[in-house]
């Protein structure tokens, strides 16, 4: 026998035997979120009938080794480990199987069935009624537990992108039950303490500036940033920089709280809030994960102060970088209760976007 041949035998005969001999063993998945995830979801487990897949990219596990499943285990999102959520009774079925070729947590499918290898397939806990626990934790105290006798072997050399459908039945009523979830955000936060001047309407508002984190991510081609003058169909000019200022404009309130690198010219729009944007999207460039460039916004508003120019906080945005293993959902819902979720074909997506699992034996 070839040497090759004989040593993978060899593996094969004592797999077997590593699993009999292995304790406890968990996989994370994200592994970004090991310790904490970054938002909250109710979705599937206290939400309408649904049909609900997770896909995780072998890449996202913080373990590798193979392991037989028996549970899958999530845990309370932050806030709501408190004992005053929980305690409703669900119907669900669930099953696991590898991702089909060429599925990735980035490269889904909005159709439920091709996502799942058919021949790797595994129905792991059959259609059951379960009460989800009341904690006062954010451990992971929420199991579902595979029926008896029932694994699911992965990681090692199977350590493939992976499915986890889960189909909630007969619910007709959202409950709030928020457990830990992960979605790649970037993040954007006033620089230094400077918020704002007063615009020169009615009210005096504070004029305002906002990004959008979710779209602060590497390759995000609808990154944009917004601002509010508060009075229509003025000028107005954002500036990007890298360093914080602190600098009065002379006869004003008003601060220039980051430096002027490239400054981005437009005009508000009609309406009463005066909404200025900038459309910034982001190349595709891994590079750019974890940069951090700063905006502010500047209006020509000849009313609001001796110099006719107001000017927003400035906002230090981090662009995200996708990471080598991410999670992503799918789901359809029925919110009259009484579909078969399991005839539900197609499914909206959230990319990189799921609840944090443990998987264990």
């Amino acid at each position: 026998m070839h040497p090759i041949l004989r040593c993978a035998a060899l593996a094969a005969l004592a797999l077997p035997q590593v699993l009999a001999a292995q304790t406890q063993v968990f996989m994370i998945s994200p592994k970004d979120a090991a310790t904490q995830g970054n938002t909250n979801n109710n979705i599937p487990y206290s939400w309408y009938t649904t049909r609900y897949q997770q896909i995780y990219d072998a890449g996202s596990f913080d373990v590798g080794t193979p392991t037989a499943l028996n549970a899958v285990y999530y845990r309370m999102a932050s806030g709501f480990g408190t004992g005053n959520y929980g305690g409703h009774t669900i119907e669900l079925a669930v099953d696991m199987s590898m991702a089909a070729s060429g599925i990735s947590a980035t490269s889904p499918s909005s159709t439920f069935a091709n996502n799942l290898d058919t021949t790797t397939t595994k129905q792991v806990i059959a259609k059951t009624k379960l009460v989800m626990p009341k904690l006062s934790t954010y451990n992971w105290d929420i199991k579902l537990p595979f029926d008896s006798a029932t694994t699911f072997l992965y990681g090692g050399l199977l350590n493939k992108n992976l499915v986890i459908e889960t189909r909630v039945y007969n619910s007709s009523a959202i409950t709030t039950y928020p457990l830990d979830a992960w979605a790649l955000y970037g993040t954007s936060t006033q620089t230094g303490s400077y918020a704002g001047c007063k615009s020169s309407n009615a009210s005096g508002s504070t004029v305002q500036h906002y990004s959008i984190i979710n779209y602060l991510v590497v390759g995000n081609q609808n990154n944009y940033h917004y601002g509010y003058a508060y009075v229509p169909s003025i000028p107005a000019v954002m500036s990007l920089g890298g360093t914080a200022l602190n600098l009065p404009l002379p006869g004003t309130t008003c601060y220039i709280a980051n430096d002027l690198l490239l400054l981005v010219p437009g005009s508000t729009d009609t309406s009463s809030n005066g909404r200025f944007q900038v459309n910034l999207p982001i190349p595709n460039d891994s590079t750019l994960g974890g940069i951090t460039y700063m905006t502010q916004m500047y209006f020509f508003d000849a009313n609001a102060n001796s110099l006719g120019i107001t000017s927003t906080k400035s906002l230090s945005n981090t662009i995200a970088k996708i990471p080598a293993g991410s999670v992503t959902r799918l789901y359809a819902t029925d919110s009259t209760g009484t579909a078969d979720p399991g005839t539900f074909a197609t499914a909206s997506i959230g990319t990189n976007y799921g609840l944090v699992t443990r998987l264990g034996n």
